[in-house]
This record gives structure tokens, C-alpha cells and sequence, in this order.
């Protein structure tokens, strides 16, 4: 399978807003953490009411703690954090429309596929098992245990290095800015999924080619096939 006249070998996915459901799970799981934990919740309703901060969840969730609850320290945003993973065991998020048949699309044609995310591995397992995605259709997952999670460019070359499959037959996708930032930095193709909330012109202005940009999942397998017609032509 050719990507853009190159062979592709093995596909690293990130998982919350390529994968599964990020905009319609976040905020109702960031509102019961914060009850949880007993911080006021007028702070993350400002947050989203503001058009400028709609998209800013994927700048990252420890970031999105600060700037609704800035009085706490870094001990009390880990703790958050924490207490959002448990949050998201008790109730997984639903995959996106396609993504999961993406998935089986790329398996049939014996593409390699990995995982890299900010997740921790329990909360990862516990999410694909929920979506029937079986952990062991993976080859390898980077995840917050790593060491080096996103936007650290190791935490993809953990995966090429498990995989032993060359950067240049390798390619990720993801939705948000450290995934950008890691692929640069792995010196790996990176194809940007909108299903993020992230808007296009974003990835466009960071110099992303239009083709190498997509609504969701769902459309890369698309996007293969008509690269495969072409190069026949």
C-alpha cells in the first residue's frame, strides 16, 4: 500500500478524537470530575461559553485544568487527572462514526497499526474493550507509562523502535497539536484528523498540505484507494 508514493508499512493512531468520541465526552466527564473533587463548576462553564476556548481542549487536559482552576497546584491537577481516567473507566467513551471499521479496513490489508496517547494503559485497555476493539489488534501502544508522552517525539519512536518498521514507511494520525509536533519531531508523515474539534485553517497555517488532511478515520481508507488509482493511471 502506497501513501503518497511512499510504501506504508505500519499506521499510528492516536486515540481520543481519531478513535473514539472526544467533543461530545469531555466536557460531561471534566463537569463530574470537578464534583467529585469539590471545585466549583462555574470556572469550566466560562470555559466553554468562550469561542476562542471551544477548540482549546486539545491543547491538553492538564492545561484546560489551569485555565478554569488556576489556584491549584501541580499535586491537585495530577490528582484531577487521575480522577478523569477513573471518571472515563466508569463510563467509556463511544467510538466515532467509522472508525472502528477503518480500523478492520487497514487489518484486512495487512497494514501495521499502533497506538500513541496520553491515556494511561488501564484506561486505555478498558476504552477499546468497551468500542470491541481487541488491544491485541495493535502492535504496539505508547502510552502516559512510556515515559515520553506527547508532544515528546520518543513517544513515537518507542513504537518504531518495538515495530522495527522504518519512519519512512510509517505515518500517523492524529487531531491535535502534539501529535503534530511529535510526528515532526519522529520525522514521520502526519495526517490530521478534524474529528478532534481542531479547526482545519489550524493545521493549515502550521503548513499541513490540504490532502494530508482529513474529516475523521473513517476517510483515510478513501483517501488510499484513490491514491492507488491514480498511481495506476
Amino acid at each position: 500500500m502506497l501513501l503518497f508514493g511512499k510504501p506504508l508499512e505500519l499506521l499510528i493512531l492516536d486515540v481520543d478524537g481519531v478513535i473514539v468520541d472526544v467533543i461530545n465526552h469531555i466536557r460531561p466527564a471534566m463537569i463530574a470530575t470537578a464534583k467529585r473533587i469539590g471545585l466549583s463548576l462555574e470556572p469550566l462553564s466560562e470555559f466553554w461559553r468562550s469561542e476562542t476556548n471551544r477548540s482549546r481542549f486539545c491543547s491538553g487536559l492538564q492545561n484546560q485544568i489551569r485555565a478554569c482552576w488556576p489556584h491549584l497546584d501541580n499535586q491537585a491537577v495530577l490528582d484531577y487527572c487521575w480522577r478523569f481516567q477513573e471518571e472515563r473507566r466508569r463510563n467509556p467513551w463511544r467510538a466515532i462514526s467509522g472508525s472502528i471499521e477503518a480500523i478492520n479496513w487497514f487489518r484486512e490489508n495487512n497494514i501495521l497499526l499502533a497506538l500513541c496517547t496520553t491515556n494511561d494503559r488501564p484506561t486505555l485497555i478498558n476504552q477499546l474493550k468497551t468500542i470491541d476493539i481487541d488491544p491485541a489488534w495493535f502492535v504496539a501502544m505508547s502510552t502516559w507509562e512510556s515515559g515520553h508522552p506527547k508532544p515528546d517525539p520518543r513517544a513515537i519512536e518507542v513504537i518504531l523502535k518495538n515495530t522495527n518498521v522504518s519512519r519512512s514507511h510509517s505515518a500517523y494520525i492524529g487531531d491535535w497539536y502534539p501529535d503534530l509536533i511529535a510526528a515532526r519531531g519522529a520525522e514521520i508523515r502526519f495526517i490530521a484528523a478534524l474529528s478532534g474539534g481542531m479547526p482545519r485553517e489550524m493545521f493549515l497555517n502550521e503548513g499541513v498540505p490540504t490532502d494530508h488532511i482529513i474529516e475523521r478515520l473513517s476517510e483515510f481508507p478513501k483517501l488510499l484507494k484513490k491514491l492507488v488509482l491514480r498511481d495506476r493511471k
